[in-house]
Formats: structure tokens, sequence, C-alpha cells
């Protein structure tokens, strides 16, 4: 079982950008053990998945470059 260390069940705003360009976002929990909806207040709270490596996996926006 994965325990994320300090973020039982909490939700957090998580935001990424480019300077000078796009910019997300996004609220998430961090603990992948939640069962059900941890905080119903919070819209479109994300869950983060468990890769084949163990590792979290969430998703934190698309980003495009031209290079």
């Amino acid at each position: 079982m994965i325990e994320p260390r300090r973020f039982h069940n909490r939700p957090v705003e998580l935001s990424v950008g480019v300077e000078g360009g796009h910019s997300t976002t996004r609220n998430v929990c961090l603990d992948p053990n939640v069962e059900g909806t941890p905080h119903p207040r919070v819209v479109g709270l994300q869950l983060p998945s468990v890769r084949t490596d163990g590792w979290l996996e969430i998703e934190m926006g698309e980003f495009f470059n031209s290079g």
C-alpha cells in the first residue's frame, strides 16, 4: 500500500504553467487510497493513479511546443 506522507485525504490546488503562456490549475488529492468522494465540496477533484512501476501519476495539464 502506498502511503503519501502528510497528504492523507487533503485536497490541494495544483498549478503548472509556462512563463508568458498557458497555465492550468486543478484540485487534486494526492492520496491514492481514498475511497469514494473525500471532499464533495471540491468540484473536479482528481485522484492519482498508481503506475506499473509503483509511482503515482496525476494529470497536470496539456502543453505543446513547436520545437
